[in-house]
């Protein structure tokens, strides 16, 4: 049995306990005792509730989109902030009850998703999986029973059928029905700079494209019914700019995230390390664009839960396969960040609540902002090392 078997049951059986546990004693008492210290709900898989109860919200004379809804049950569930492809559901009238079929389908999912990504050559590779999997981020998003589960499953496939156009088209399709930011893995494809590639990731895009231009308010209207995520568990500018915001001026503030963005785009054109000779496979390759796309890309929304760091696993093989001094510091951040609110933010929630040593609960999160944009620079400079991207190959071709 190889190693990357062996983990997958450690970690699917594992959870699975967890579940059923959850499931039979008392949901909240189980995850509020697996050490992982976040604050579980009283109720299972409370994130896929907004689509159970869809019919409900409208049976109540309720917007879906914008107002909280008490069921029957006494569980209050918050507005309906997913894709329309998930209205599909209610119109087979789903409803509550369905509620655990829906959170377990989700997990068994999302753990094929993982299998597909592991790679294990050696202990050292096994030991660096271990904290990242039994994490507080993914704990979270199983406990939540958050779609982002079905997100990944689909990311996973484009990644691992690489050779297989027609199975990786369906898998983006679906990713991006299911939640619209793993739009950008598109471009995971161009890596190979050839004309073949480029056609067919516009082919595969235009529908996409079409369909972000027809439903463009729906988007927007997405985007304001979703919470700006706590800064004890989420990240993103906005995130981080309006908890601040307390403490510096608003202005200042936005104008700092919005240099530093562009800072890493002067930085990603600029920045130009000696390349690696190591050998990947396309799958290694597509894996860890298709990661560093979709962090990048949550964190310049704005506002992403922690949950969404389990598309970082999907840089992992190759940070482990580059093994340099650049890659091992990537992976250590990974790890503060998969378990940042376990070591020091969940604790200093305490301290903030009872208004003291309120500058040390500031200066934990700005390590954490700094964490998180140290691991967006270290990542492009790993993905320069691999790369030379598309447009760096045709400005050298003109130039010549």
């Amino acid at each position: 049995m190889s190693a990357s078997i062996k983990l997958f049951l450690v970690f699917f059986i594992g959870y699975s306990l967890i579940l059923v546990l959850g499931l039979i004693v008392d949901w909240h008492y189980v995850w509020s005792h697996t050490g992982f210290n976040f604050t579980s709900m009283t109720y299972p898989f409370g994130d896929i509730r907004n689509v159970t109860n869809y019919n409900s919200f409208i049976e109540s004379g309720l917007d879906p989109r914008s107002d909280l809804f008490v069921n029957n049950e006494g569980q209050t569930i918050p507005p309906f902030n997913y894709p329309s492809f998930w209205l599909t559901f209610p119109i087979l009238n789903i409803d509550n009850k369905d509620t655990i079929y829906f959170g377990v389908s989700f997990f068994i999912l999302f753990a094929i998703g993982t299998y597909l990504t592991l790679k294990i050559r050696n202990r050292i590779d096994f030991l660096v999986y271990l904290p990242l999997l039994f994490s507080p981020v993914v704990a979270l998003l199983i406990e939540r029973g958050n779609n982002d589960q079905v997100a990944f499953f689909f990311v996973s496939l484009f990644c691992y059928f690489n050779k297989n156009r027609i199975i990786q088209m369906i898998a983006y399709y679906f990713a991006f029905a299911v939640k619209f930011f793993p739009v950008v893995i598109i471009a995971s494809l161009t890596e190979k700079v050839n004309l073949k590639s480029i056609k067919i990731g516009l082919l595969i895009f235009l529908p996409v494209s079409l369909y972000i231009l027809t439903t463009y308010p729906e988007i927007i209207d997405l985007g304001k019914a979703t919470p700006v995520s706590s800064s004890y568990y989420g990240y993103g500018w906005k995130t981080y700019s309006l908890t601040l915001s307390n403490h510096f001026n608003q202005n200042l503030l936005n104008l700092f995230s919005f240099i530093s963005i562009a800072f890493l785009f002067l930085y990603f054109i600029r920045i130009n390390p000696k390349k690696t000779y190591t050998n990947f496979s396309n799958h290694e390759l597509i894996m860890f664009t298709s990661g560093l796309l979709i962090y990048i890309a949550t964190y310049i929304i704005g506002t992403s839960y922690d949950y969404r760091l389990v598309f970082l696993l999907l840089t992992i093989p190759t940070l482990l396969k580059l093994n340099n001094k650049v890659s091992i510091l990537s992976i250590i951040i990974i790890v503060f960040l998969f378990w940042s609110h376990q070591f020091v933010l969940a604790s200093l929630n305490q301290i903030i609540h009872h208004n003291s040593f309120k500058y040390l609960a500031v200066a934990t999160l700005i390590t954490k902002v700094i964490a998180h944009y140290a691991l967006i620079l270290l990542l492009i400079y790993n993905y320069r090392t691999i790369f030379e991207p598309v447009f760096f190959k045709w400005k050298l071709n003109n130039m010549a």
